[in-house]
């Protein structure tokens, strides 16, 4: 098959591409030469002295020397200005709103950087003056926002920098819980923690509403993660979010459907429910696992929800009762209800209720008091009755 006349031009002209090349990489007509100096200024003086430069096929390429500043210019610094937008932007400037300059995260020269917290006037302008040649991030920081860090370079080249940063409001992260049968779950202990943008530890708690939603209010840009489920005993793995720029995701935590477990204390032989009972639940083989507990009411019962399937240990205890336990498995989905009966220890009840009711008062006499006792060798004889006269 014979090519077509323009693919030949295509292959002609590829031809001459490469070999210019070739001819640049491998030609020997690069010299150097000096010429007069443009670089001397009123803030960086130099000697008019030779520039080096070079010279290839023709085209010339400076070397532009490192020249130090001066004292002066070393001595007076940097200056930043800028301004902080809001977003939204016809949102309230809040009262506590700062700017902090740090030393830059990523970028290199931030040795030397000086922190500096930046007041922010009523139009949200500020500026800073006299700061060491560095490289710095500056980030808008006020309660319930999140700001967006900036990174500046201020040298003797660059001397007064001018910039807008941004802050966002911070966002509420809301979410939904169900079980396999996408039925929402309520009353799971929900944790959200991490760390955020400005460093600040997070950690909060919360519980699904009847719906199985829950929120939490006002969450600062950072990275966190969702769990779902008792201390130590989740019901899923935990889920890693992000929060950027005033926005966060909504999260849906599938679980496992969960099992309940329905405490009756009593007392026996009289089968009448007893209140003010601790009761203890724990996962049985489970380290981590943190135990949960309730005190019963006056129907003697306690509840707990939400539990994944597994082996339980359950245990109760009251002061003037010997403790009683029980140990089950339960799938999920079930409910498991469990009687403990708690038998009074008499002794100690009785020398506690000796100990409580208070001793009788002595009985009252209405007759008047009597005077001081006479002594026996004082005490006047006694007449005898005189005699009856005859009738």
């Amino acid at each position: 098959m014979r090519p077509s006349p323009r693919f030949l031009v295509w292959l002609i002209a590829f031809a001459a591409i490469v070999a210019g090349g070739v001819y640049w990489i491998a030609s020997p007509s690069t010299e150097f030469f000096t010429f007069g100096n443009p670089l001397k200024s009123a803030s960086r003086p130099m000697d008019s002295g030779p520039v080096e430069a070079t010279v290839k096929n023709g085209a010339i390429f400076p070397v532009v020397p490192h020249i130090p500043p001066s004292a002066e210019l070393v001595a007076k610094g940097g200056t930043i200005r800028g301004h902080v937008k809001l977003v939204p932007a016809d949102s309230e400037q809040p009262h506590d709103l700062v700017v902090w300059l740090r030393p830059s995260r990523f970028h290199s020269g931030a040795k030397g950087a000086e922190s500096r917290d930046l007041a922010v006037d009523g139009k949200g302008a500020f500026q800073t003056d006299g700061l060491k040649y560095a490289s710095y991030e500056a980030r808008a920081v006020a309660a319930g926002w999140s700001g967006i860090p900036s990174d500046v370079i201020v040298s003797p080249d660059a001397t007064f920098v001018d910039i807008t940063i941004r802050i966002f409001k911070c966002p509420d992260l809301s979410g939904f819980i169900r079980d396999q049968t996408r039925q929402p779950v309520e009353a799971v202990r929900v944790v959200f923690s991490g760390r955020s943008e400005t460093g600040a530890n997070i950690y909060e708690e919360s519980a699904t509403a009847s719906d199985g939603s829950f929120i939490f209010k006002s969450v600062a840009d950072g990275e966190y993660t969702v769990k779902a489920g008792p201390i130590g005993n989740p019901l899923r793995p935990p889920l890693v979010i992000q929060v950027r720029e005033g926005i966060a995701p909504t999260v849906l935590i599938d679980i496992p459907k969960v099992a309940t477990v329905e405490v009756r204390t009593t007392v026996p032989g009289y089968d009448f429910p007893l209140d003010g009972v601790l009761v203890v639940i724990s996962r049985a083989k489970s380290a981590e696992a943190v135990p949960e507990n309730a005190i019963s009411g006056t129907d003697g019962k306690v509840i707990f929800k939400n539990l994944p399937a597994g082996q339980y240990v359950v245990r109760a205890s009251r002061e003037y009762f010997m403790p009683s336990q029980a140990t089950f498995y339960i799938d999920s989905g079930e409910t498991e209800r469990v009687t403990l009966s708690l038998m009074p220890l008499l002794d100690d009840l009785i020398a506690q209720l000796d100990q409580t009711v208070p001793p009788e008062p002595a009985p009252e006499t209405n007759f008047p008091p009597q005077g001081p006792p006479v002594p026996a060798d004082q005490n006047p004889p006694i007449e005898p009755n005189p005699p009856k006269p005859p009738k």
